[in-house]
């Protein structure tokens, strides 16, 4: 359970980033990666976790240079992410759950900046079979999608979804996070 707070509480900081000045964003991209950490620490086989921290260096390394140098001299800095670790917590992450969309997608991503353009195609066409499970792998899938397309590749057929379910209806709870899981305190600490 408190691997899932520390996971709600990333969830609610990351949250309040689109409402923040950009020194809050800073903080909170600090923040991000010392509760995923928690998080791993506590739940190494996570892999949620896994795909935030993974997402996170992802996300680093994608700062360009120039916001790089503003923020080093507006706000002192900001962290460097590794497309290694990135690629790292990918792979371990699908793994761990290789029906999960989204963590293909991702990782598709990670693999075509490093310039492995099979690789991420070969994700893009898995993660386009699977099964969505909710409202983030309906979004996930649509980008793979159109990342196929301008990789100049057809779409796969979807997964076929169980009788009754629609897009974006979870396919099974994994981690309980979700504030109405949690119990008061914990949601209001992190708010």
């Amino acid at each position: 359970m408190l691997t899932c707070s520390h996971l709600h509480s990333r969830d609610c900081t990351c949250s309040s980033a689109l409402w923040s000045s950009n020194q809050r964003k800073i903080e909170i991209s600090r923040t991000v990666r010392e509760r995923v950490e928690a998080a791993l620490q506590l739940s190494p086989e996570d892999d949620i976790a896994l795909h935030v921290l993974g997402r996170w260096e992802y996300e680093m390394v994608c700062v360009g240079f120039a916001v790089r140098m503003v923020v080093k001299i507006v706000y002192g800095g900001l962290e460097v992410g590794s497309l290694q670790a990135a690629h790292t917590c990918l792979a371990r992450a699908i793994e761990l759950r290789p029906e999960r969309l989204v963590h293909r997608v991702v990782f598709a991503r990670i693999l075509l900046k490093m310039g492995k353009r099979e690789e991420a195609v070969d994700q893009l066409e898995a993660a386009c079979r699977l099964r969505v499970e909710d409202v983030n792998a309906v979004h996930e899938r649509e980008e793979a999608v159109k990342m196929l397309a301008r990789l100049g590749r057809p779409t796969p057929p979807p997964a076929q979804q169980p009788e009754g379910a629609t897009p974006g209806t979870p396919a099974s709870p994994s981690c309980s996070w979700e504030p109405r899981e949690l119990p008061l305190p914990v949601q209001l600490a992190f708010t």
